[in-house]
């Protein structure tokens, strides 16, 4: 295998990874959107292993490069741009989860004023116990 060989392979396998996570951050974010939290939670575990993945190609990547002799600073920046777009996505779905969080404790805190506001109702006009007992003697 040549030296160009082994890198570009490495350099093909890393720009699939990458492109895997954009795929599946993009998915997160509809999921972030429909509020399909098993979706979000699968999605998070399936980055979690194409993380390490693209943590061991990229060392391989690097190695390549250091072990030719070649700048390996040029390897990273190769992907700068991509990864500036990942990055950015993922700002997004996190923008869009703080919204989502935001919301669902708005809900509970309106869930909770209204379910104080029918204990005070039902306090107020529910019979009392005496007064069914009197009704009856």
């Amino acid at each position: 295998m040549s030296v160009n060989s082994s890198i570009e392979q490495l350099h093909a396998a890393l720009g699939g990874y990458y492109e895997q996570w954009r795929m599946l951050t993009l998915a997160e974010g509809e999921a972030i959107a429909a509020s399909h939290w098993p979706q979000v939670e699968y999605l998070e575990s399936a980055k979690q292993s194409l993380r390490r993945r693209i943590e061991i190609t990229t060392r391989e990547l690097l190695a390549e490069y250091a072990k030719h002799g070649l700048d390996t600073q040029q390897a990273e920046a190769e992907f700068h741009p991509l990864l500036q777009k990942l990055i950015a996505l993922e700002d997004h779905n996190a923008q869009a989860l703080e919204a989502q969080q935001r919301q669902a404790r708005k809900q509970e805190v309106d869930l909770r004023a209204a379910s104080a506001k029918l204990r005070q109702l039902k306090r107020a006009y529910a019979p009392r116990p005496e007064a069914l007992w009197q009704s009856y003697s």
